[in-house]
């Protein structure tokens, strides 16, 4: 690794250290864990006039129509098929539900969220940190590690803090291992479209559908079970099977494009 790389390096190791710290500073000084993503706006806007990586280095510019649906898609797999999961299995309801209503409110979400998620998570680590290392080193798969792990590092206070009371101890390592793999698939997606938008809208559509139907921390959704830690997409050992399983494809996919 050449002077420079360590360079790039560096300012990237300090923006996640400071999000890592600040972000739950944040939560436990407010006590609310509604700004916590907040930190990491004008974290990014910082970083990124100080070291000053381009924008398309940053990933400002438009994907492809496939990589959009591949986005859009990416939830609605994972999280169609566990529906049909607890639908075989503890024999949900779908009766019960107003169809309209939820995706009304699931596309508001996914819109509005797209944003949110693009000043904020997505923003700054597929974003202005993904911008820093690649001007300094276009190694994209290491670009890719760097990004997911510091995604990950930063959710472990989010496992502690922002989950709720009585949150089962043994679900934070189903939780964390989902969010590497989230972040894995998310960087996937910023890796073959050269876009932090993509990625940005398949967060958001992921949290519009994952938290209407499945809910956040202690809560449950729209889909009530008997537990989380089996068929959840964020909390729950089937959820990790499937976005490894997206993650392996999405690799395999990308790799043998590269080779085309």
């Amino acid at each position: 690794m050449n002077a420079t790389s360590k360079d790039g390096l560096k300012s990237a190791l300090i923006a996640c250290i400071l999000a890592v710290i600040i972000s739950p500073l944040v939560t436990i000084l407010s006590d609310s864990p509604n700004f916590s993503a907040l930190v990491l706006l004008p974290l990014a806007a910082v970083f990124w006039l100080i070291v000053r990586p381009s924008r398309v280095d940053v990933g400002i510019r438009p994907g492809r129509p496939g990589h959009y649906a591949l986005a859009i898609a990416y939830p609605f797999i994972v999280m169609g098929l566990l529906m049909i999961l607890i639908w075989r299995i503890e024999g949900v309801s779908w009766g019960e539900m107003d169809g309209r209503r939820i995706a009304f409110v699931i596309t508001v979400n996914s819109l509005a969220g797209t944003l949110g998620v693009l000043l904020t998570e997505e923003g700054f680590f597929r974003g202005v940190v993904w911008g820093i290392l690649k001007m300094r080193n276009p190694d994209g798969g290491r670009i890719l590690l760097f990004t997911s792990l510091a995604f990950l590092i930063w959710h472990v206070p989010v496992a502690f803090l922002e989950m709720g009371e009585g949150f089962p101890k043994n679900a934070i390592p189903l939780y964390l291992a989902n969010v590497l793999l989230l972040g894995l698939n998310w960087g996937l997606m910023r890796l073959a479209s050269g876009s932090v938008i993509v990625p940005a809208l398949s967060h958001a559509v992921w949290n519009a559908i994952a938290y209407k139907f499945f809910g956040f921390g202690v809560e449950y959704g729209e889909l009530a079970r008997s537990s989380f830690t089996l068929l959840d997409p964020e909390r729950g050992v089937v959820g990790i099977g499937f976005n490894a399983a997206f993650a392996l494809v999405l690799w395999t996919l990308l790799v043998a494009r590269r080779r085309a």
